[in-house]
């Protein structure tokens, strides 16, 4: 027998808790509401009060943080029999990534206009040193930087513009280009916002004029050539590169 759930959905719940002035209840942090199962689909759902919780630049900044593991990111209680073994501590971050990933428009526009994830992403580029990446933080920046490429691809490159050295991501993500899934971000900052289907019926993404420009002004092809020779050269000399 199916029974309809009535009255708040725990996200709700954390919605009326934050929004109180009783002061009866204890202070909801956002990690209460990456503890719920339901956080991403309500997100997906567009649950306007949420997305307004989610896109302060308070919560979009600890986001950002959870995802590179700058804080605290140890489960407070795991699903029943969802332990995910070594990768259990990657959980949140992961949630976290598939928030600032969901390509719901309004939350991504907030996203990129306030540039505070961008910030953290490549501050924390910067700061590893090449070959010492951890990939799987590495994939989930990755995923966060190509959903935003191809939903906001144009007002995204424009931070790069403002930038005082406009090609220094692209310099970042050379850096640790050994992660694959941060190498294509390179190719998905020349990839156009929007795909078009061609006659045969197969996808193609026209060129970003933009990504090119970027592109060009880098001389591109020779870091990468630097970078591949600088990863060979490790190698040849005993010490492996990447991981």
């Amino acid at each position: 027998m199916y029974f309809e759930r009535t009255g708040p959905s725990p996200i709700d719940q954390l919605l009326n808790r934050s929004e109180s002035t009783s002061g009866d209840d204890s202070p909801v942090t956002l990690r209460d509401f990456l503890e719920e199962t339901d956080i991403i689909s309500e997100c997906r759902a567009e649950n306007r009060r949420l997305l307004e919780y989610l896109g302060t630049s308070k919560a979009l900044e600890e986001l950002a943080s959870i995802v590179i593991m700058r804080v605290d990111t140890t489960p407070t209680r795991t699903p029943p029999g969802d332990d995910l073994g070594p990768l259990e501590p990657y959980r949140i971050p992961s949630i976290a990534s598939e928030i600032l990933a969901s390509e719901v428009d309004w939350l991504s526009e907030r996203i990129v206009s306030t540039r505070s994830v961008q910030t953290l992403f490549f501050d924390y580029l910067r700061a590893v040193d090449p070959g010492r990446l951890d990939h799987n933080i590495g994939s989930l920046m990755a995923k966060v930087l190509s959903a935003l490429l191809r939903s906001k691809h144009e007002m995204f490159l424009s931070h790069f513009e403002d930038l005082d050295d406009a090609l220094y991501p692209v310099d970042l993500i050379l850096k640790h280009v050994d992660c694959s899934p941060l190498a294509e971000v390179l190719i998905r900052m020349i990839d156009g916002a929007d795909v078009m289907r061609s006659a045969r019926g197969s996808e193609e993404s026209p060129v970003s004029i933009s990504g090119m420009e970027i592109f060009n002004a880098c001389n591109i092809f020779d870091l990468l050539s630097k970078r591949f020779l600088a990863c060979l050269s490790a190698r040849v000399d005993g010490v492996e590169v990447g991981g």
